[in-house]
């Protein structure tokens, strides 16, 4: 009895598994799901393959990106470098110099590219350390056989550097005074109180030119690893590491000249020529050609030759570089003019080292001189700004006294990182004297008349104070009835704040 009421228990157990089993199978559940359901189930299962796929695809592709695009933007280098090179072999007036068959030239393209330096006190020099020599098949080698005849000014506090071929080229460039504190200085200086700009006239003689393309230009191991540990000390922060950058670009050199030119040159201060003649025609050809690209072959280059080339060559004070100096005449100098006896006359086509800075480093490297770079860049920046604005301002201003009883302004009258302004009123009746002095340079100013310009305000008086620093203006009522009315003026002065030498 008891052996077959266990058997009942195990077998009645048995079957209510067997029922579960059946009732709540995968399938038998999937059957009883609605069809729509069923639609919805496979959609969003197909979505999430879909996805899955996309997902691996991405990451396999993504992973293969970066050396892709670096081998497409070499190729794109090169097609463009491939296609610049063709472009100008298909110039038939461009002589191209076998650089391997022309040994005196080594001198010239031994040390090539090289770097441009300035020091504490402008000085101007040639660093040939920085970079890494290029080879002979890398330079571009062209003859220049022409002349040019310019005059160019040069202000006289600006006028150092190491040799006078560097002077006369450089001295009036621009870009190189901005990064130099010296030469910035007496730059601003010749705007603002008009110090003495020194007029020359260069007749240039020009052999052959050499260049190198940007991509061809590679910094020296020692310099990349300075830079690259100034971008990785991560207790820097970017002020720190621009200050650092700044100071080694000083040293190593700025700006890569990517063009020489080959030659020689004479040259004169105007006010020291003797000869009136040669005067009076330097003066008539500067109101009525362009100096430059005189060929030997024109009726331009003729004439000059006559009457100044032959006469300048022989003043007692003319300055000759390159060629045979102790020959006795234009002409022959100019035949005695030759590869071995010429000097470079001319850095051109220069570039930044910051803009070279992808060339030389990896994305990492990029990334973290990236707003360190942008902060030098800035300092320069707002240099060459400061300058423009005062050469607009200088241009504007008023020589005649200033007098009326209406709104008028003059000058650079806006705001930015370096302009700001200060406002007076004047409600006064009777005569009001606005009179004041600042640290920083008036580049503009605004007379607002709160009554507009129906000739009821009172009546001002003042000197134009545009890059002055200091104000005087008098504001006077108009007297009605034997009474003076009250004004209702607000003056506004723009000034511009000096560029910081700083970050």
């Amino acid at each position: 009895m008891e052996n077959e009421l266990k058997t009942g228990i195990i077998n009645d157990e048995d079957f209510n598994m067997i029922d579960l089993k059946n009732n709540f199978s995968i399938k038998r559940l999937f059957k009883k799901i609605d069809k729509k359901y069923k639609i919805g189930l496979a959609i969003f299962i197909a979505i999430i393959l879909c996805l899955l796929f996309i997902l691996i695809f991405f990451v396999f592709h993504s992973s293969q990106a970066p050396k892709e695009q670096k081998d497409q933007t070499k190729e794109t280098q090169e097609n463009k470098k491939t296609q610049e090179r063709k472009k100008i072999e298909e110039k038939r007036e461009i002589k191209f110099l076998n650089l391997k068959i022309l040994p005196e030239l080594k001198k010239y393209y031994e040390n090539f590219p090289y770097t441009l330096t300035i020091d504490k006190n402008g000085i101007i020099d040639t660093n040939y350390v920085t970079l890494e020599n290029a080879s002979v098949d890398k330079l571009i080698g062209v003859e220049d056989n022409y002349y040019e005849f310019r005059s160019i000014e040069i202000n006289e506090q600006s006028r150092t550097s190491s040799s006078e071929n560097y002077d006369l080229t450089l001295s009036f460039d621009i870009d190189i005074i901005f990064h130099s504190d010296i030469k910035f200085n007496a730059k601003i200086e010749e705007i603002t109180n008009g110090s003495k700009n020194v007029s020359y006239i260069i007749i240039t003689k020009k052999l052959a030119s050499l260049s190198i393309y940007e991509e061809d230009i590679q910094l020296r191991n020692f310099y990349k690893k300075k830079i690259e540990n100034l971008a990785n000390k991560i207790f820097y922060s970017d002020e720190e590491k621009a200050k650092a950058l700044d100071d080694l670009f000083t040293e190593i050199g700025y700006f890569i000249p990517t063009k020489i030119i080959i030659g020689g040159y004479l040259y004169e201060e105007i006010s020291q020529i003797e000869n009136e003649n040669i005067k009076k025609i330097i003066n008539d050809y500067k109101s009525n050609i362009n100096f430059t690209n005189l060929i030997n072959s024109t009726d331009e280059y003729i004439k000059l030759n006559e009457n100044v080339f032959k006469y300048l060559f022989l003043e007692k004070k003319v300055k000759i570089i390159g060629g045979d100096s102790s020959k006795k005449s234009f002409d022959e100098w100019e035949k005695s003019v030759n590869y071995e006896n010429a000097k470079i006359i001319e850095h051109s086509h220069k570039k930044s080292i910051i803009s070279l800075i992808d060339n030389f480093f990896d994305e990492d490297i990029k990334y973290r001189l990236r707003e360190p770079l942008k902060l030098i860049s800035q300092k320069y920046d707002k240099r060459k700004k400061y300058y423009e604005n005062l050469n607009k301002a200088k241009q504007m201003i008023i020589a005649n006294t200033i007098k009326g009883d209406y709104e008028q302004k003059n000058g650079l009258c806006k705001k930015d990182d370096l302009i700001y302004s200060i406002r007076k009123e004047i409600r006064e009746e009777g005569k009001r004297i606005v009179s004041d002095s600042f640290s920083d340079i008036i580049v503009g100013w605004n007379i607002i008349s709160g009554w507009g310009n129906d000739g009821t305000n009172g009546v001002y008086t003042f000197n134009d104070p545009i890059l002055s620093q200091r104000i005087y203006f008098e504001f006077k009522s108009k007297t009605v009835f034997f009474f003076d009315r009250a004004q209702n003026y607000d003056l506004e002065i723009f000034l511009m704040k000096f560029p910081e030498q700083n970050f």
